[in-house]
């Protein structure tokens, strides 16, 4: 999933809020853990990617993929997105495994190498890696307009 990206091809990530330690059942990933905090999920969209991100904040939706079970638990709510208009979804999993962030093993990785596509921040280290995105050329987009 690499290369030059088209006009249509977008990264996203979604800042994720646990309100509390939840387990979640997560389709063949099982019941997971989840502690209280922040998490940030990498996903793509090759085109209309707008109703991609729409979908994922819809409270109601047939559960497909791994952040469709996380968004769904009770204590948990779509916060923020971040996008950058190119095709760089397993480079950015990459580069947030590789800065060390906490992960949530195999999550939003089944169709690729990368350990996972969900990371875990707590409440001071988020400022951080937010901006961290930011410098890779991420910039915030207004979830609701989506």
């Amino acid at each position: 999933m690499s290369g030059h990206g088209g006009p249509q091809e977008m990264t996203y990530v979604l800042k994720v809020r646990a309100r509390r330690d939840s387990l979640v059942r997560v389709g063949r990933l099982g019941r997971l853990y989840f502690e209280k905090g922040f998490y940030y999920y990498v996903g793509s969209a090759r085109r209309n990617h707008r109703a991609r991100i729409a979908r994922h904040g819809a409270q109601h939706k047939k559960l497909f993929w791994h952040i469709d079970h996380l968004l769904h638990a009770r204590h948990v709510a779509l916060e923020r997105v971040l996008i950058l208009h190119d095709n760089k979804e397993c480079g950015t999993a990459r580069f947030l495994h590789g800065k060390g962030h906490a992960f949530v093993d195999g999550f939003g990785s089944s169709d690729c190498r990368c350990p996972a596509h969900l990371f875990f921040s707590g409440p001071d280290e988020a400022a951080g890696l937010e901006r961290s995105l930011v410098r890779r050329g991420f910039h915030y987009a207004d979830k609701d307009s989506f």
